[in-house]
């Protein structure tokens, strides 16, 4: 058995396969991890509320890693261990920078997701229309988004902007480049901003430090941009066999994609081998 001690899932694209789910392979490795004494935690995009549905299959993993790293979740004691907040300033700035533009936002505040009704009721028009039940379901939707996140801006953890196109949302990109924040995406449609210097990689080092778990005995498991700077401080990074060309760049290691156990094959060949 190697020195790994801790592996940390990137959830879509990589521990959920094209249809949202975690197969059965999947989760019988993970369990064979956590019954050899191996810490399995996840390391998301997501927000709690969007983690609804998965989690009696997650109800074994002590901890996640939520909002690219804007929050820490105990799932045991179902407390949030670490949480940061955007500095209200920027945020009026994002809104003033997008204001009339055909956007849709989705912001979390205290582990929890918000949005607008009109807009999730539309989301194949924003190319996310995978994502509709699951914050029809899971979140809470509003009337007036812009009005929403102006009385709650000083508990925003995260906000997600969706835009018509990929060009939109490269365009938009480059609009709020200018500003001390954490940009990254997961989708070619899809915006993710937190405070600056919080990333899934902040949120590492703050559970092993609580874990006394030394940042060279983790793996990193991630496909797409935001998953970037946890590969960079992980012992060990690996990408998914549908990783966006950046991840495959940089991680050292390449597994089969999410429709065909890539999880399974990084727990196997290089957390308890």
């Amino acid at each position: 058995m190697n020195d790994y001690q801790l592996i940390a899932f990137d959830m879509d694209g990589t521990l959920l396969d094209g249809k949202k789910q975690i197969t059965i392979k999947t989760q019988h490795a993970i369990n064979r991890a956590l019954k050899s004494g191996k810490t399995v935690i996840l390391s998301t995009g997501r927000g709690l509320d969007e983690l609804n549905e998965y989690r009696d299959i997650l109800k074994d993993i002590p901890y996640f890693i939520c909002e690219s790293g804007a929050c820490v979740y105990d799932n045991f004691n179902d407390e949030i261990l670490y949480s940061n907040q955007m500095d209200a300033s920027i945020i009026e700035e994002i809104l003033t920078i997008t204001e009339h533009q055909d956007l849709m936002f989705y912001y979390i505040a205290n582990g929890r997701g918000y949005s607008e009704i009109e807009k999730v009721d539309h989301m194949d028009h924003y190319q996310m229309e995978i994502y509709q039940p699951l914050l029809k379901n899971n979140i809470r939707l509003v009337s007036n988004i812009r009005e929403h996140i102006k009385q709650h801006i000083a508990c925003i953890e995260k906000i997600n902007i969706f835009t018509v196109t990929p060009e939109e949302r490269i365009k938009l990109q480059k609009s709020v480049s200018h500003l001390p924040v954490m940009l990254t995406n997961s989708e070619p449609n899809a915006l993710e901003i937190t405070a600056d210097g919080i990333s899934k990689a902040s949120g590492l080092k703050i559970l092993c430090k609580k874990l006394n778990i030394p940042l060279e005995q983790t793996i990193a498991v991630g496909d797409s941009t935001n998953d970037i700077e946890i590969m960079k401080v992980a012992g060990l990074s690996i990408g998914m066999g549908n990783s966006m060309q950046e991840v495959k760049d940089i991680c050292k290691v390449l597994v089969s994609d999410n429709n065909h156990n890539g999880c399974v094959e990084a727990i196997e060949k290089y957390l308890i081998a």
